[in-house]
């Protein structure tokens, strides 16, 4: 401290601890309390400089690279942490979701199966497919805005599903009289709500996208009652698509985060009852599936780039890359159902075909004003043979229907309970 001079005792005090090989900065703070003076450790290291008093620098206890060593491992430690503890969240909300489904979503009660049937000599025992995408339910298309073209809202939405399960148990059970089909199996392909990712789609559309999720999965939930008192055995099967995702910019982590994901959740909840119907919601944006001995490639088709139109040429690479590296896993991919172009059509491939399905919804106001194009509503119908690929028919949906039993909406309280499970993750 400048002014204070040093004391024969002070110094003595210092030196004796230099001797000792103690550096300035452990000296000095023993020093100001012994002797009531606020000296500073850099004014010590100067009077020892000027008086040409070396002492001991402060050597590390353990060499560098032991030092990096442990804070990497440190570093190390609290990464792995974080991610054992974001896993553990991700797997408890996706626990709490489905539980919390399950326990509000009040189950329809069950119907009976069908009794069994001996398959007589001459009869083709095959498995039946029913394509079940793009529905975007909750969109409304203004017959006027297309002069008449096509109407749609969520009233058709319920009567063109409707119409289609008719049809399929009309096809199966009414007119292929050389059939037997034991096992249908209900893919959906996704987009089945109209979703939130586009402002001008919920300008026009009434209610909201937890009302569209809960009321059309409990309509669809209807159709597979129905079904399952024709087929022995039901396999349902549902991938997301692109508008039930619940941001704008596309992500490929946590995909499954998706309103068609919920929907087909609340399918399988309100179906827990119906012991002849399974259902798979895988968290995957694609699935493997096996039908009557073959291995199919379900795939909603949104992250093939299209550029006007159905990009055929798109849908051949993107298919055989994607039959490329299933493969090399072991599984044999065989056929692959497609949604997302609106289209229904084959392509034939040498390992077998991709099928094209169509949309519930058909032509929109977009389709019209972006391609000057446009299709009815159709789904596709399929069967399969343990040998082959049987048939597939267009069921077109277009057209007004009226129903003796119409499927009903939702009357309980999913929806504020999707709504609250939305708000929580």
């Amino acid at each position: 401290m400048a002014g204070i001079k040093w004391s024969k005792k002070e110094w003595k005090y210092v030196l004796d601890r230099i001797k000792n090989g103690d550096h300035p900065s452990a000296i000095i703070s023993d020093l100001n309390a012994k002797f009531k003076n606020k000296r500073t450790r850099v004014a010590l290291e100067v009077r020892l400089s000027k008086l040409g008093i070396s002492y001991q620098p402060i050597v590390e206890d353990t060499p560098i690279e032991d030092s990096v060593t442990q804070v990497r491992e440190k570093r190390d430690a609290q990464f792995w942490r974080k991610r054992y503890s974001d896993a553990v969240k991700q797997l408890a909300d996706e626990q709490e979701i489905i539980e919390q489904i399950a326990k509000h979503a009040e189950a329809l009660p069950p119907a009976q199966p069908p009794k069994k049937v001996a398959v007589t000599k001459g009869i083709s025992k095959e498995e039946l497919v029913m394509l079940i995408s793009d529905s975007h339910a909750g969109e409304v298309v203004h017959p006027k805005q297309l002069s008449g073209i096509n109407e749609y809202n969520f009233d058709i939405a319920c009567h063109r599903w409707q119409q289609y399960v008719n049809t399929t148990i009309d096809i199966a059970i009414g007119k292929m009289k050389g059939y037997y089909f034991s096992k249908l199996h209900a893919l959906f392909l996704g987009d089945m709500v109209s979703g939130i990712i586009h402002e001008e789609l919920l300008r026009a559309a009434p209610g909201n996208i937890m009302e569209w999720t809960v009321n059309y999965a409990h309509v669809l939930a209807q159709g597979i009652r129905e079904l399952a008192q024709y087929f022995d055995e039901i396999e349902v099967v549902g991938i997301i698509g692109n508008h039930g995702r619940t941001e704008k910019k596309p992500s490929f982590k946590d995909k499954y985060v998706n309103y068609d994901y919920f929907l087909y959740l609340f399918v399988k909840a309100f179906l827990s009852l119906q012991k002849n119907v399974t259902c798979s919601v895988p968290m995957s944006f694609y699935a493997s599936h096996e039908i009557c001995g073959h291995q199919c490639l379900l795939l909603h088709g949104d992250n093939i780039k299209s550029y006007q139109g159905v990009p055929w040429y798109g849908i051949n690479r993107a298919v055989d890359q994607f039959y490329a590296l299933l493969n090399s896993s072991g599984n044999q991919i065989k056929y692959v159902f497609l949604g997302h172009f609106h289209t229904d059509g084959t392509l034939l491939k040498p390992y077998g075909r991709i099928f094209l399905n169509g949309s519930i919804k058909g032509t929109d106001e977009y389709s019209v004003g972006r391609m000057f194009t446009g299709s009815n509503p159709t789904q596709t119908l399929l069967s399969f043979h343990p040998k082959r690929h049987t048939f597939s028919f267009p069921i077109d949906l277009s057209g007004d229907y009226t129903f003796k039993h119409p499927y009903k909406y939702s009357s309980s309280n999913e929806a504020d309970v999707l709504e609250e499970i939305r708000r929580q993750t």
